[in-house]
């Protein structure tokens, strides 16, 4: 479960770098 939430948290990371 927290490796899941993880993976979510840096998913998210990568889109805000990509969005920039």
């Amino acid at each position: 479960m927290s490796f899941v939430k993880k993976s979510k948290a840096i998913v998210r990371y990568t889109s805000f770098i990509s969005y920039i």
